[in-house]
């Protein structure tokens, strides 16, 4: 994919959540755009809690799997800032890779069993979707050996129960 020009007026209309002016200005030609981070309008949406604003932009087609400038896509976003999990759902059905790793070789499974502090949800639909439980990252560790040490026992059984 190839980067187009940072545009500052589109992050802040979504940074801002004011849809309308979303609908107005964003196009197929520009929905793609990244910032100097390297993150997509659908990362800044996540990153801001505007939901609405990143289902809008699910369903125009943006790309789900952008890295940003740490390797995190839309999945390590959802992970991190707890967004509905029915924009998981939408990100999943478009193709996103379920397996991409951050610059620490993180998946979005290894980051959501990191950040989950008692909500499990969008763990299991991870692995409902068959997310991998034995993925090693830069640590040398896999998402069912952080489950073991979060020590949380709800987490440790929903990883047992999916990693047989």
């Amino acid at each position: 994919m190839y980067k187009l020009k940072f545009n500052e007026s589109f992050f802040k209309i979504v940074t801002d959540g004011d849809l309308k002016a979303v609908k107005e200005k964003i196009s197929e030609t520009n929905i793609n755009v990244l910032n100097v981070n390297d993150m997509s309008l659908l990362q800044v949406a996540l990153q801001n809690k505007r939901d609405e604003i990143a289902h809008y932009l699910i369903e125009k087609g943006i790309n789900v799997n952008n890295q940003d400038n740490k390797g995190m896509v839309a999945l390590h976003y959802i992970a991190v800032y707890k967004n509905d999990l029915n924009l998981a759902k939408a990100i999943l059905q478009k193709n996103a890779d379920i397996e991409v790793k951050d610059k620490f070789g993180n998946s979005p499974l290894w980051t959501a069993i990191f950040s989950a502090k008692g909500e499990y949800g969008f763990i299991k639909l991870l692995l409902e979707n068959n997310a991998d439980l034995r993925s090693i990252n830069a640590a040398r560790k896999t998402p069912y050996d952080l489950a073991y040490i979060m020590k949380f026992p709800e987490l440790i059984s929903l990883v047992t129960e999916y990693s047989a």
